[in-house]
């Protein structure tokens, strides 16, 4: 497990120890994160941006 993950978890661990539901501390701690990017897409590793829609480029 990656030392980010990890501190994630504690984050949240100690803000249900504070009385937060499981929802709104995974909420908060997700909030300052970057979006997912997967790192392959069908099979091949992505070294430019992904455009999922061309019509908003």
């Amino acid at each position: 497990m990656l030392e980010a993950q990890k501190q994630r978890i504690h984050q949240i661990s100690r803000l249900k120890a504070k009385g937060m539901s499981d929802q709104e501390a995974r909420q908060l701690v997700q909030q300052g994160l970057p979006p997912f990017r997967p790192a392959f897409v069908d099979g091949k590793r992505v070294t430019e941006r992904i455009v999922l829609d061309p019509a908003k480029t």
